[in-house]
C-alpha cells in the first residue's frame, strides 16, 4: 500500500517537474471555480438562485455567476474584485493550460 502511495507521489512530483505550467493552469482553474461557487453562496444568501447555471452542458456558470454576482454588487454592498478576480484567474489558468499542454509533447 506505501509503495503505491510513493509510485502515485513520484508520478505526479515527475509531471511537475516535466510540465509545471499544466499542472499550475489545472490549479487555476480549480481556483477559478471555487470563487465562482463562493460568489454562487453569496447571491444564494440574498435569495438569488443561480443552481441552474451549474447544470448546464456545457457548463457556463463560471461566466454568469460573475455577471450576476456584479447586476446584484450595488444593493448588497459588496466589493466588485471577486467576480474580476475569477474572470482573471480562469483566462490565466486556461493560458497555462494550453500552453503547458503544446509543450507536453517535449
Amino acid at each position: 500500500m506505501l509503495s503505491k502511495t510513493i509510485l502515485a507521489v513520484s508520478g505526479i512530483v515527475a509531471m511537475v517537474k516535466h510540465d509545471p505550467a499544466a499542472v499550475a493552469g489545472f490549479g487555476l482553474i480549480g481556483a477559478s471555480a471555487t470563487m465562482c461557487f463562493h460568489l454562487h453562496r453569496k447571491l444564494l444568501g440574498i435569495g438569488q438562485d443561480t443552481s441552474a447555471l451549474f447544470l448546464r452542458i456545457p457548463n457556463t456558470a463560471i461566466w454568469t455567476v460573475p455577471r450576476a454576482y456584479l447586476s446584484a454588487r450595488p444593493k448588497n454592498d459588496w466589493p466588485a474584485w471577486p467576480a474580476y478576480a475569477v474572470w482573471l484567474i480562469m483566462a490565466s489558468g486556461l493560458v497555462l493550460l494550453v500552453t503547458g499542454l503544446f509543450r507536453l509533447a517535449d
